[in-house]
């Protein structure tokens, strides 16, 4: 792998914690408000800033992350960092209806809820969440 590669790779994990940033944020307004439209853009932020990047990229589980959480930086492996935020998502969504229920899995599914959200994402606000 060439210098321009790593770097590459380094700007793309830069926006994948980001991307944990945007997400943990957006799920401690859902915890503070209830209000189901922080869930539902903090699973778009999952499935569009982090899963999939990290697919794409091929990460190893144990690539180092870093990211802000509740005003701290936070380092942990890729791995460990998707599974918490994973987890924090799913918490939320088991007080949900059956109906909210199925609208989050289908954003973390990419499926049309989320190509919907995902149409309406311009550039400008990619840039800020992720």
């Amino acid at each position: 792998m060439g210098l321009f590669d790593r770097f590459s790779n380094g700007m793309k994990l830069m926006k994948i914690g980001r991307a944990f940033t945007s997400a943990l944020g957006l799920l401690d307004n859902y915890q503070q408000t209830s209000d189901i439209d922080f869930l539902h853009l903090a699973a778009w932020i999952f499935r569009e800033g982090i899963f999939t990047p990290i697919e794409e990229l091929g990460c190893a589980p144990t690539t180092p992350i870093y990211f802000m959480a509740s005003g701290q930086r936070v380092n942990m492996t890729i791995d460990k960092a998707t599974s918490l935020t994973y987890q924090r998502l799913m918490s939320y969504a088991e007080n949900l209806s059956e109906d909210d229920q199925a609208v989050l899995e289908d954003i973390l599914e990419g499926g049309e809820i989320f190509d919907e959200i995902n149409a309406k994402m311009t550039d400008d606000v990619r840039n800020r969440l992720f």
